[in-house]
């Protein structure tokens, strides 16, 4: 008798399970079976791929990175990151700030002219001036994720590239589709102005009108388009 015919699904494990493991499984029909480790996937043709977005992109605009957890696409916007440079392209990496951040305001965080600094805060959804008073401890994750953000687009300079991987993640969809937009008006306003999103929601290309989509799958393959739309 095989574990197939006992109706067990078999799910590899690059580990060896322990005991507490192997009961948990089995209590919801899930048999494991040892497999090589395995990494988050990459279409084959994935340097070449990045070498082409890093190409359609040096001019300027919002590249968007999509699709399902797993398909590769933090490996690929690193990829992509190595060619915009190859390129002289400058790169600023958005990461969220630390709860435990240096206790400054959100404004104070933000160097240049106080107006630079509202308009990087509008640019990452921060345009409301009683968060401006507070420091990051104080924040929640989102808004958090938003002045890091902020920050990245305060730094940018004309002709260098913010990096944004998970991009709204952490956020509710309405929030995370206010910031793609606003994100989208700075990137038009500003001449030379270059971001590459990834994400795994597919609801944000219409408020962050990407010049180029690239769509991920699991089955190691990719679609490119220009705008919002991917075809293969």
């Amino acid at each position: 008798m095989t574990i197939g015919t006992l109706g067990l699904r078999v799910v590899p494990c690059s580990v060896r399970p322990s005991e507490r493991t192997l009961r948990a499984c089995t209590a919801f029909g899930i048999a494991l079976e040892r497999a090589a480790r395995t990494r988050p996937g990459l279409p084959a043709n994935g340097p070449r791929l990045a070498r082409l977005v890093a190409r359609r992109l040096r001019r300027g605009g919002v590249a968007l990175i999509t699709g399902p957890s797993g398909c590769g696409k933090s490996s690929l916007l690193r990829l992509v990151r190595s060619a915009l440079r190859a390129h002289g392209i400058a790169i600023v990496r958005a990461t969220p700030l630390d709860a435990r951040a240096k206790c400054r305001a959100v404004l104070d965080l933000l160097g240049g002219s106080v107006e630079d600094a509202l308009l990087a805060l509008g640019a990452a959804g921060l345009a409301d001036a009683t968060l401006w008073p507070r420091t990051p401890g104080e924040l929640s994750e989102g808004q958090r994720w938003r002045l890091g953000l902020a920050v990245a687009v305060r730094r940018a300079r004309p002709g260098s590239c913010v990096i944004a991987d998970e991009f709204c993640s952490v956020l509710d969809r309405t929030t995370a589709r206010c910031v793609a937009g606003t994100l989208a008006r700075w990137a038009a306003r500003t001449p030379g102005a270059l971001a590459v999103c990834a994400t795994a929601h597919a609801d944000l290309a219409g408020a962050l009108e990407p010049r180029l989509t690239v769509e991920l799958g699991l089955d190691g393959r990719a679609r490119l388009a220009r705008g919002r739309r991917a075809t293969p």
